[in-house]
């Protein structure tokens, strides 16, 4: 029986959003796409390639605009944002790196699960493009995933190609999304009723209005009150257009002024006060539209040594403190080098000292115990920046006006669990201290922090 990946891919899916946005994701359910699902949105569409060790298959992920744009505000830490329709350029690049991740998270939980059917897994992103869902040449095959990102619902849509289908079993036991039929009603015709002729009354119609004569006076006195009402109704209305008027004119309807700042600004070449007027626009200022808790997380962003907890700084200490005391150690090691005519430490008889011939047993064992103390001291650690804000586009376009040709931009988590961009790793300081510069240039409210990590911490923020 072939290995079913339903459930790896399904877990996958709610793992990267976890990861990647610290928030509590569940799957709600699964099903195969109706037309209807997927036709009239906009979607990113990015097809991903699986090489098994036996087959290769490919996968193609599609995000409709408003869960691409809710997604894009949670990463940037803006959960209250409009959701659009549409996908732009800065959310298309983070939606690819989302893609990104979940084909790592799902390639990494296939490989370690043993399926001795497939074997090892490894991706690549072969292409993305946004576009209509109708522009979908077929539907078959392919599965909406409805998710609940904390009250929030979003639809993640793939598609398998028929290499896959043997190892997908419980989705394609999936049902088809259900939707309501407009109901029709049907609407039935009465037949025409066709009224007898009524009979000509001649002498007894005579003889009604003759008898109906006195009905005249009641008639003439409804009219007047009639009249008295229609000239009160017009009165009325003339005074409310009178009112209007003057109201008008004396600007109650106006929008408020707005509020003129005196700037008196001194020149002394002159001794002239030069008087600037600039007009500015008054706000309705409401403090319930204050994010209380946005808030106070962009001023714990103000302090850089914030973002590091205690135990993490008194780590680096004294990581600082013992790099110090071995490069000390070093420097000793070499000075006796330079200098080996010195006798050893231990204690020994008095001897006749042969001028200018070194100790031999000394000299030999220099070499590998300077060896020793530069392995000790040598710690490979990358250098990195690390960026509070999601612009993917702008920090890939500055990279190219570095010279580097090691770094790269990546959507990561930190220690905290927020989303940010590790740059790098740089060959030089320059580099890396260019790319700052740039950056701060660039958009100044962009917080960055300079920080050197191994292989091992990158790979276990950024989900590699």
């Amino acid at each position: 029986m072939a290995s079913d990946l339903s459930q790896l891919i399904q877990d996958s899916i709610s793992n990267t959003l976890n990861g990647l946005l610290a928030k509590e994701t569940k799957l709600i359910e699964t099903t195969k796409v109706h037309e209807k699902d997927i036709q009239d949105l906009e979607i990113l569409q990015v097809n991903v390639v699986f090489d098994f060790e036996k087959i290769s298959s490919t996968l193609s992920f599609a995000i409709p605009g408003t869960s691409a744009s809710f997604i894009f505000n949670s990463m940037m830490g803006d959960r209250l944002a409009e959701t659009i329709a549409t996908i732009d350029d800065d959310t298309k690049d983070a939606m690819e790196e989302f893609i990104s991740n979940l084909a790592g998270g799902l390639v990494t939980t296939i490989n370690g699960s043993d399926l001795p059917d497939l074997g090892n897994v490894k991706f690549s992103i072969a292409k993305s493009q946004v576009i209509k869902g109708n522009e979908l040449p077929t539907y078959d095959n392919m599965f909406r995933f409805l998710l609940d990102l904390e009250g929030h619902q979003l639809e993640v849509f793939t598609q398998f190609d028929k290499i896959l289908l043997p190892f997908i079993a419980t989705l394609m036991a999936s049902e088809i999304t259900k939707h309501e039929e407009p109901v029709i009603e049907e609407v039935v015709e009465e037949p025409e009723v066709i009224e007898a002729p009524k009979e000509e009354v001649k002498e007894e119609k005579t003889e009604e209005k003759t008898e109906e004569a006195p009905k005249d006076k009641k008639i003439g006195l409804d009219d007047k009150k009639i009249k008295l009402i229609v000239m009160g109704l017009g009165g009325l209305i003339a005074l409310l257009l009178v009112s209007g008027i003057v109201m008008y004119f004396m600007g109650v309807f106006d929008e408020p002024e707005p509020v003129v700042v005196k700037v008196v600004k001194k020149v002394k070449k002159d001794e002239v006060d030069i008087i600037k007027y600039k007009t500015l626009k008054k706000v309705n200022f409401k403090t319930s539209d204050i994010d209380t808790k946005r808030l106070n997380g962009r001023l714990a962003l103000l302090n850089k040594s914030s973002i590091l907890t205690p135990s993490q700084l008194s780590k680096e200490n004294l990581e600082e403190k013992k790099r110090l005391e071995a490069l000390d150690i070093e420097k000793e090691y070499i000075e006796f080098a330079k200098n080996n005519k010195e006798e050893p430490i231990e204690d020994k008889p008095k001897q006749k000292i042969i001028k200018n011939k070194p100790k031999q047993k000394s000299i030999k064992a220099l070499p590998e115990m300077v060896k020793k103390v530069k392995e000790e001291v040598k710690i490979e650690k990358l250098k990195y920046i690390i960026a509070n804000s999601l612009q993917y586009k702008l920090f890939s376009q500055l990279l190219t006006k570095t010279g580097t040709t090691t770094a790269s931009a990546s959507i990561c988590s930190n220690e905290n669990g927020e989303t940010v961009i590790f740059i790098g790793p740089f060959e030089t300081d320059n580099t890396k201290n260019k790319m700052d510069l740039l950056i701060n240039q660039s958009d100044s409210n962009i917080e960055t922090k300079i920080d050197n990590i191994t292989k091992e911490q990158f790979s276990q923020y950024c989900n590699m």
